[in-house]
């Protein structure tokens, strides 16, 4: 799956961001192999597994969404659940300066 497009018409940058399915966090994984099949492990930014500051214990988050990478034959990686499911992406906007 493509990650970045740009739209020609403002051209305006697009850039598609894996979400944790259950609490819409940021995904966590790393993945060094560069082999098509290669596999790791990915977690919740809010995961209890997940490095984080915690500054306030009564309003922190916890989720226990775990998914696994996979390396694709293009070089790109898919994120999936423990269903084999296809993680939700989100939209993120840049828009940069015209020279």
């Amino acid at each position: 799956m493509r990650r970045a497009y740009i739209n020609k018409e403002t051209g305006e940058h697009l850039k598609l961001v894996p979400i944790c399915p259950k609490c819409r966090a940021s995904v966590y994984w790393s993945l060094i192999s560069g082999v098509e099949g290669a596999r790791a492990p990915a977690h919740c930014a809010n995961n209890a597994s997940a490095t984080r500051i915690i500054t306030d214990l009564e309003n922190m988050l916890i989720c226990d969404w775990e998914g696994v990478v996979v390396r694709m034959r293009d070089g790109e990686v898919n994120i999936y659940d423990k269903k084999k499911r296809l993680v939700p992406h989100k939209v993120v906007r840049k828009r940069f300066r015209s020279p």
